[in-house]
């Protein structure tokens, strides 16, 4: 869901971006981390404030050659690590990307299975993007599957449902 609604979020440039920056005007280059950062800005979770030039996570992808490719139903499927299951790792990520609301299927053109990463995917983009975007990427991200998980099971989700009817 998340990677999805990064391509997503891609595809609707030009304007969108700038438009979301106006709306929520945050300092993404200082403070992500600070565990108050959501309440202040309204953010749904306070990774959604990293900047993406500034973002200080580590990315374990990987930057050899997958061990098997497939195309499946027109999404290429890439799996790394030798001795996995390769048939079950593209099955699992079918699964997956089956359970994105389908607005947001319909961008999932690529998949990637790597048993260090904590998702089951990674966002390819092409061509360039703008200042306002990197800004902005992983607000929309979060916001877009935080909010389809809030509308889907509300009571599960409680205090995003609190904190999208305050702001």
């Amino acid at each position: 869901m998340h990677e999805a609604a990064h391509v997503k979020h891609h595809y609707l440039e030009p304007g969108f971006s700038e438009i979301w920056l106006k709306k929520f005007l945050i300092d993404r280059k200082n403070g992500w981390n600070n565990p108050e950062i959501s309440e202040k800005n309204g953010l749904v979770d306070r990774r959604a404030a990293i900047d993406y030039t500034k973002d200080n996570f580590e990315f374990n992808i990987p930057t050899n050659e997958h061990d098997y490719s497939t195309t499946v139903d027109g999404v290429v499927i890439e799996v790394f690590g030798k001795g996995l299951s390769y048939k079950h790792a593209t099955e699992n990520l079918m699964i997956e990307r089956d359970l994105i609301p389908r607005q947001l299927r319909e961008y999932v053109r690529h998949l990637a299975f790597y048993p260090k990463l904590n998702v089951p995917g990674v966002t390819v983009f092409y061509g360039e993007v703008s200042e306002a975007w990197k800004k902005v990427c992983e607000d929309v991200a979060y916001s877009t599957s935080c909010l389809y998980a809030a509308s889907m099971l509300p009571e599960a989700h409680r205090k995003i449902v609190t904190r999208i009817h305050t702001n």
